[in-house]
């Protein structure tokens, strides 16, 4: 089973968060909204009360005209009652019927009420709001709010969307020159246009191939090495067989030595790049000697010259490595050598 992607992963923690956040504030507004404008109109109706008690103790024959004033308010939804000795005396056009007098309690389940008494104590004064009207209102702010927020969440997800993809931009290349590749392909990856936090990853990616790429060169390597020495092996046993080995003059030698892959300062080539295997059988020699001079491949041919006795022809270049009688000579009037390296590709 495929794990989810970072992208995905990225959403799935970041989305039940926003949805969490947007509840907890539509939530809170709710409450607030309700509190607040239930404690507005609550005081606006003990306002009214008392303003109108004080109206009708100066003139009682302005109370019809002060709970008409109540009509033309903004809100139409107050209403006033004017009662005296228990019974309703003034009543404006919203005031519900049933409503006779301030409830014991002081709060009834569908209005919200206040009262005051004029100072002479002849008439009391009732007003009133429905409940319907202000949880109309609250619902009114909260959906307002909530869409707002709702459409700042959205605005919030899609600025989220485009973040999360450039900031992944550099993940999704590294995943299709990953994918593009070649199945053989070890060259390393380009670590300089990661950003830091993918650097490291492509650092060890590449520390592997260089390992992997050294262990295939080697492997490789060895295996020509065992082809050649099987080869060579076969050669001298026919040799051998047919009974010209004594008499044959065997060189054996390569171009170059191996580097496997390794970066060449041409100013200074490798060691490894230096040493190159060179081996001459000669029949007759009493013994065996090495030749620790500087020497160069140019030399064979000199030195094939020198052991069968041959004058040497004036166009070699090179020098003898070794005498007649199969005895290494010192190659001491050779302080450098020729060398030089072609980079392919």
């Amino acid at each position: 089973m495929t794990a989810p992607s970072l992208r995905r992963r990225l959403l799935i923690g970041l989305l039940p968060s926003l949805a969490a956040l947007w509840l907890l504030g539509t939530g809170y507004i709710l409450a607030r909204s309700w509190d607040e404008l239930e404690e507005a109109y609550v005081d606006q109706l003990d306002q009214l009360a008392y303003s109108l008690a004080q109206m009708l103790d100066e003139t009682v024959g302005d109370a019809a005209q002060a709970v008409d004033s109540v009509a033309e308010r903004r809100d139409r939804n107050y209403f006033v009652l004017v009662t005296s000795d228990s019974r309703v005396v003034m009543r404006s056009a919203r005031a519900p019927a049933d409503l006779t007098a301030m409830p014991d309690s002081g709060d009834h389940p569908l209005y919200y009420l206040a009262s005051a008494t004029t100072p002479e104590g002849r008439l009391t004064v009732i007003a009133g709001l429905e409940k319907a009207e202000v949880r109309q209102l609250t619902t009114d702010i909260v959906t307002g709010v909530a869409l707002s927020m709702a459409l700042g969440l959205v605005a919030m997800l899609a600025v989220l969307l485009l973040t999360i993809r450039r900031a992944l931009a550099p993940l999704d290349a590294l995943r299709g020159e990953l994918e593009a590749r070649q199945p053989d392909a070890l060259d390393p990856m380009p670590v300089a246009r990661l950003p830091a936090e993918l650097a490291p990853v492509a650092a060890a990616l590449n520390r592997r191939l260089d390992r992997l790429r050294h262990a295939l060169a080697s492997a490789l390597y060895d295996s020509q090495l065992r082809m050649m020495d099987r080869e060579l092996g076969r050669l001298f046993d026919a040799l051998e067989v047919n009974e010209r080995l004594d008499g044959a003059l065997v060189c054996v030698g390569t171009g170059r030595g191996s580097r496997l892959d390794e970066p060449v300062d041409t100013a200074l080539p490798p060691e490894a790049l230096l040493r190159t295997a060179l081996m001459i059988y000669v029949p007759w020699s009493q013994g065996t000697s090495e030749v620790e001079s500087l020497v160069q491949i140019i030399d064979v041919w000199p030195t094939i010259f020198g052991v069968l006795g041959l004058e040497e022809s004036a166009t070699l270049d090179g020098v003898a490595l070794l005498t007649q009688d199969g005895l290494g000579m010192n190659v001491g009037r050779r302080s450098a050598a020729f060398y030089e390296d072609v980079q392919s590709g």
